[in-house]
């Protein structure tokens, strides 16, 4: 796509990339994501209604979309404004995200422990909570130690 700007000048924007998780290709993917993020940064990962997919943004600019991502140290961020417009308009709008780093899928699994209970699940629903809540408990969640972002479902592990 080529975009004109007022000084006649053009940009070419190239699609935004996805990536689909599926067995054995879990490290190409990820060393694709990195491509497209400094790995150092945090990144904001939201679910995409539209795309029915994760969009993962990086300062302010969606860099890739995927069916999969793992994230640690992570934020459980709600934007109170956001969360307001839209119980006010009933309108879709990004206003909370997960904020973390961007590691390997398997990463995790390093320190899973045999007789460690599963991964809560977490979710949030903007008419419901004001938070993202732990939906065996419905405790709110502020931080985690790893997230796991896959398809429709996120669950954290060492949660704050």
């Amino acid at each position: 796509m080529i975009v004109l700007s007022k000084e006649s000048d053009f940009v070419l924007e190239m699609p935004i990339p996805f990536f689909k998780h599926s067995q054995g290709q879990s490290s190409s993917n990820y060393l694709k994501m990195l491509s497209l993020v400094s790995p150092l940064t945090p990144v904001e990962v939201y679910r995409n209604l539209t795309k029915k997919c994760w969009s993962v943004r990086q300062k302010g600019k969606v860099r890739f979309h995927t069916d999969y991502v793992v994230l640690v140290k992570a934020k459980f961020v709600v934007q109170p404004a956001g969360r307001e417009k839209v119980r006010r308009e009933r309108s879709k709008t990004v206003h909370a995200f997960v904020k973390g780093t961007l590691v390997h899928p398997r990463s995790s699994d390093a320190d899973w422990k045999e007789d460690e209970p599963v991964w809560p699940k977490v979710s949030y629903n903007p008419y419901k909570n004001d938070t993202f809540v732990r939906l065996d408990t419905g405790e709110a969640v502020l931080t985690a130690d790893y997230v796991d972002m896959y398809y429709g479902d996120v669950i954290a592990k060492g949660i704050k």
